[in-house]
């Protein structure tokens, strides 16, 4: 996502300069209501970590990590809820912002799935890229299609055992 602008951020939390105030604000959906600010530092390093974790406190909501007035990158957490068969819907979150604890698997338009290894060189190539478009890249083991021409392949999410 290339670096965007917010007219009005937040002021800095007490004690931060404008120049060094990162947050991650949390909203309901892409253009909707804000629900609250997940974090306030001065630290990059320490920004980056939390927006890990603010995945996974906050299902299914618009994650946005800021930087004063610039937007770093934004992301729609995934639910955190899989269906009958394991299955987590992923939505639009890079490789680099999923926490550990998710694992990969692919699905074909065939019915065919299996577990993609995430630290594979293949797909860790493509780390901050949305999980759709490393998708398009993949092809199914069962009857060849490619993800390109239709999305006949999806990546989706499960959660490893702890």
């Amino acid at each position: 996502m290339p670096m965007g602008y917010v007219p009005s951020p937040l002021p800095p939390a007490k004690g931060l300069d404008a120049e060094d105030n990162y947050q991650i604000l949390v909203y309901d959906r892409p253009g909707g209501d804000f629900l609250g600010v997940a974090l306030r530092t001065s630290m990059s390093g320490v920004v980056h970590q939390a927006m890990k974790d603010a995945v996974e406190k906050y299902p299914g909501c618009y994650l946005i990590e800021t930087n004063g007035h610039y937007i770093i990158r934004a992301v729609t957490a995934p639910t955190g809820k899989p269906d009958q068969f394991g299955w987590i819907e992923a939505g639009d979150i890079a490789l680099e912002n999923l926490p550990q604890w998710y694992g990969l698997v692919a699905r074909c338009e065939c019915k065919h799935a299996s577990y993609v290894d995430r630290y594979d060189p293949r797909i860790s190539k493509w780390k901050a890229f949305p999980l759709p478009r490393i998708a398009a890249k993949l092809s199914c083991k069962e009857c060849g299609r490619a993800g390109r021409p239709k999305q006949a392949i999806e990546l989706g999410l499960y959660k490893l055992p702890r």
